[in-house]
């Protein structure tokens, strides 16, 4: 059953290579190092199936007393092959890691109209075609294709807001990628397309970014960095996420909770519509220690623990013991 499943499966990943059936995109993204799937799949099925042929040659020795033998030429053949296939998958291993291997990451600054005393909504545009789920993993990639062709996009974006004393905002973009060497990871970098809008004091945040699909899957990912001057008012809607941001010493995001309107200040944050909650301590004048005290000795000496009563309130101390 193995065999005939390893046969079967050979064919079909040759049949689906070569007519480009959807859902190829995604090893086709995931081969950075361009090794043909045929090739793949051919080393693939002769590091499984030779064991699997032996056990089953094994298996009709025991159950049949004059089978003949296949010979010493197919077996070192078989077994030659064998250990080709073994070693090729090593080589294909080997240089899918070095694709990985090397990181670069280009950036750009650019001067928001954003000024102290201004308003800041911060807000995070998604991509219709995918459900908000997509975007709480920041590890995620997709394959679209629209009128320009086809793309990969990606939910590993990042963000980190920190507070400046100049008199305007800014906004820094740090694209990332891997590659092979660090020309191959700059190139992929700087291929990483994101935007954003400022219209009327709001900050609409790409959600995803894009590359072309022949970038391949290289671990791209963005960074955004955005100053804020010192007196600006920041407010974060619903749409904005809670669940991976860039957290550092620096960065006041994780400071901030949405729905409320925050004033930067330097390094921090000051929430101007928070609700404080105040807890007052009741203070235990010491005849009331002692009575607590008493308490909590005899109910902890007892076998059989009376149920006790204590209500202190402005009047007084209230106690009530049932020894039954």
């Amino acid at each position: 059953a193995t065999l005939i499943s390893l046969i079967v499966a050979l064919f079909t990943v040759g049949l689906v290579d070569s007519i480009h059936f959807p859902g190829m995109d995604l090893l086709y993204v995931a081969n950075a190092a361009n090794i043909p799937i045929w090739l793949i799949s051919m080393l693939l099925f002769f590091a499984f199936a030779i064991p699997f042929f032996f056990v089953f040659y094994l298996g009709l020795k025991i159950l049949v007393n004059n089978l003949k033998s296949i010979g010493n030429v197919a077996k070192f053949t078989l077994l030659g092959l064998w250990l080709m296939a073994i070693i090729g998958l090593v080589i294909i291993g080997v240089k899918q890691a070095t694709e990985h291997a090397f990181d670069a990451k280009v950036s750009n600054t650019e001067v928001l109209n954003i000024k102290a005393n201004d308003t800041v909504n911060l807000s995070r545009l998604k991509f219709d075609q995918y459900s908000s789920s997509f975007y709480s993993h920041n590890n995620e990639f997709k394959v679209i294709e629209d009128d320009n062709g086809k793309s990969i996009i990606s939910s590993d974006i990042r963000y980190i807001v920190k507070s400046t004393t100049d008199s305007v905002a800014s906004i820094t973009i740090e694209r990332k990628a891997t590659g092979s060497n660090y020309e191959t990871a700059r190139t992929r970098a700087e291929n990483i397309n994101y935007n954003y809008a400022l219209s009327d004091g709001n900050l609409n945040l790409d959600a995803y970014l894009s590359t072309d699909i022949d970038n391949k899957y290289s671990e791209q990912e963005v960074l955004l960095i955005i100053h804020l001057p010192e007196g600006t008012t920041l407010y974060t809607n619903k749409s904005f996420p809670t669940y991976y941001r860039y957290m550092s010493n620096s960065n006041i995001l994780h400071k901030v909770k949405k729905g409320n309107y925050y004033k930067i200040i330097r390094d921090d944050v000051e929430c101007l519509d928070c609700i404080e909650v105040i807890q007052e301590e009741k203070e235990f004048t010491e005849a009331e220690k002692e009575i607590i005290e008493t308490i909590t000795n005899k109910t902890s000496s007892n076998k059989e623990e009376p149920e006790v009563s204590l209500k202190i309130d402005e009047d007084g101390v209230d106690l009530k013991i049932n020894d039954n």
